[in-house]
């Protein structure tokens, strides 16, 4: 098994971006009231060190293998995903200048989580087919991302970027293992 296809390492990437995701959090938070900035700007913190929270969970369960499977893992992802953007999205209605960020966020939230209902619906139709061909293309996006992330040469940067080409690579190679490919009719 390779470094990118092994699940703990995913899980510890995941685990890694929840730890780094709510001390940016507590940062932005504590900025508020360091800078005197309008209190309302607490609150998308307060949604982001939730999602911290969220995926660092999900990141220690891949990571102590309480979730192992390629299908699980990849399940669970794309549902936590979408919980975390609706979560930023509702903390992130307060302040009415991110509203429209905030309704967006929910949006592709919803459409996520329709996505893992119909990954997970026990059916592999010619959706689920259009859905496997999109996360090919989502996970590779995200590879690039992660790359362009570690050549931003800020701390935060690189620390996310690495975790986020191992978690998208993980991703990526899950989608070609046999059982995830059958269970979405590939």
């Amino acid at each position: 098994m390779s470094f990118l296809d092994n699940p703990k390492n995913a899980g510890f990437a995941m685990w890694a971006v929840g730890i780094i995701q709510m001390v940016l959090a507590i940062v932005s938070i504590a900025y508020v009231f360091i800078d005197n900035k309008d209190i309302l700007l607490v609150v998308p913190g307060i949604g982001a060190l939730i999602g911290g929270f969220i995926y660092f969970g999900f990141g220690n369960s891949v990571r102590t293998g309480a979730i192992s499977e390629k299908w699980d893992i990849l399940c669970v992802y794309v549902k936590t995903v979408g919980v975390v953007a609706i979560i930023a999205g509702i903390f992130g209605l307060l302040p009415l200048d991110l509203a429209v960020g905030g309704v967006v966020s929910i949006i592709i939230g919803l459409i996520i989580l329709f996505i893992y209902k119909k990954m997970t619906d026990g059916n592999a139709t010619t959706f689920d087919k259009i859905i496997w061909i999109l996360l090919v293309l989502i996970f590779l996006i995200g590879i690039i991302g992660g790359l362009l992330s570690i050549i931003s040469f800020t701390i935060d940067g690189v620390l996310l970027g690495l975790c986020d080409v191992v978690i998208y690579a993980f991703m990526f190679l899950a989608l070609f293992d046999s059982d995830v490919k059958a269970k979405m009719g590939m």
